[in-house]
């Protein structure tokens, strides 16, 4: 037997108590908020987003375009920064502050209509709009399916373009 393997062999190894041993601290908690946005008369979206604390507050805004609303891309957040319209019907009017985060908005995608008889026969469909909501880039919950800066802005846009339609917004509010 090699003299090494020995002295390996024989050697104890120092045990520590659980106190004593070095802990991992557990990974932080995800805090989740949901809202329901309603996007027709007959159709609703349930918004589930990962808020960066429990003091965070997501606020509903509904609004027309235009918004009024100076938002910018900052650190991977779409932020409010400015108001254009200070009015009761602007911005502040519909409880949206300087510093808010968006994190989602409505949006009208095109989708071809099938009237049920013409798909079996093999009619022609025609085009339509569907109202969706999107989820903003947020730079704390790494969700790959949110928006960027410049999509967010031409969901927005999509509202109005697509037969007027009021804009949906929600919006993160850190610290209560």
């Amino acid at each position: 037997m090699d003299s090494l393997d020995a002295v390996l062999r024989s050697t104890p190894t120092p045990t520590r108590a659980p106190e004593e041993r070095e802990s991992t601290p557990p990974p932080p908690a995800r805090v989740t908020r949901e809202v329901e946005v309603a996007l027709s008369a007959d159709a609703a979206a349930r918004v589930t987003l990962t808020v960066r604390n429990a003091t965070s507050r997501l606020v509903r805004a509904t609004m027309r375009s235009p918004l009024g609303v100076v938002f910018e891309d900052v650190d991977g957040d779409i932020v409010v920064v400015e108001f254009y319209d200070e009015s009761e019907l602007g911005p502040r009017g519909r409880g949206i502050e300087i510093g808010d985060v968006l994190r989602a908005t409505s949006a009208m995608t095109p989708t071809m209509e099938y009237p049920k008889l013409n798909v079996i026969g093999g009619g022609v469909g025609r085009p339509g709009w569907r109202r969706v909501m999107y989820t903003c880039a947020c730079a704390e919950d790494g969700n790959l399916d949110d928006v960027t800066f410049d999509q967010a802005m031409k969901a927005i846009g999509s509202n109005a373009k697509a037969g007027d339609y009021d804009v949906e917004l929600v919006f993160e509010r850190f610290g209560g």
